[in-house]
């Protein structure tokens, strides 16, 4: 979800239950009070869908750093 708060851009990732007899993204249509206007928000149905899954190269560089650091302390 995408939202401005007080001017400021906040981005924010969560799981939550959607109910089966509201419209999809319906987020968009919640009451929020005057300061908060949603910019985007997005539902889906898999899992990973969010992007949050694409840690994987960063991991992968912390454990070579970590490792010529090592190697380099001998």
């Amino acid at each position: 979800m995408k939202q401005i708060i007080n001017d400021r851009v906040v981005v924010s990732r969560s799981c939550a239950y959607e109910d089966v007899n509201t419209s999809p993204n319906s987020c968009l249509n919640a009451q929020t009070p005057s300061y908060i206007k949603t910019e985007f928000c997005e539902t889906c149905l898999t899992d990973g869908c969010n992007g949050a899954s694409q840690y994987g190269p960063a991991a992968l560089m912390i454990l070579i750093s970590a490792l010529v650091a090592k190697l380099l302390a001998w």
